[in-house]
């Protein structure tokens, strides 16, 4: 992602209709590593292991890991350094990344908990998902590229639905469950449109296009 696809976007238009998430976690001081939010959290009560990840590791977005926070397996996504250059863009699209989760709860992978410091959210943690990337499914010829076209379709038909523009997505970002369903893997290629619903699903399936041209 630009930079410019990220100024563009402003988080406020997802704040006033969201109900909150299954946990809001307030920490005392901004978090450096993974290790930092997994002490506080165990000391406030809560359950925290860190579980070794191939995705482990510092994105331009903020940093991933993966955890077990009381019982459930989750991904963290969190800022880091507070002194990085990036800081700001990183707390943008953190933002977006649990607002579009929310916006996103019935066809996305579960938000289980934001992480806040004052009232900045600095880190989120959203349910681990089984399966694999939809792109990496048709190269192992477990679906082919145009019933993975059908299934991107409709996925962008309900987020049309619900007046929500898909930006900047890529196969990778289209997941696909054990049981062959399709979910968006991330909530920050999402954000609110106040185009009419024919106007939004021609751009939307647009990003279709691009990821699997019809044949």
């Amino acid at each position: 992602m630009s930079d410019m696809n990220t100024t563009v976007l402003n988080v406020h238009n997802f704040r006033e209709p969201l109900q909150p998430p299954v946990a809001t976690i307030f920490l005392t001081q901004h978090p450096n590593t993974i290790e930092e939010i997994a002490n506080e959290l165990r000391a406030q009560g809560h359950s925290i292991e860190v579980i070794p990840f191939e995705h482990s590791g510092e994105r331009a977005f903020g940093y991933l890991e993966r955890v077990k926070f009381n019982g459930l397996d989750c991904v963290a996504k969190y800022i880091g350094p507070e002194s990085c250059e990036m800081f700001e863009i990183r707390a943008r699209g953190v933002q977006q990344e649990r607002d579009g989760l929310i916006l996103t709860k019935e066809i996305s992978t579960p938000l289980i908990a934001e992480i806040r410091v004052d009232d900045q959210v600095v880190g989120i943690f959203r349910q681990f998902a089984e399966g694999e990337s939809l792109c990496d499914a048709v190269a192992s010829d477990k679906v082919t590229a145009s019933e993975a076209r059908v299934q991107v379709q409709e996925l962008v038909t309900k987020l049309t639905a619900s007046g929500l523009y898909l930006w900047d997505c890529n196969p990778s970002n289209i997941w696909r469950r054990p049981d062959g369903a399709v979910v968006l893997l991330e909530g920050q290629c999402v954000f609110p449109s106040d185009l009419n619903q024919a106007e939004l699903l021609v751009k939307n399936m647009e990003i279709v296009d691009v990821m699997f041209p019809a044949g």
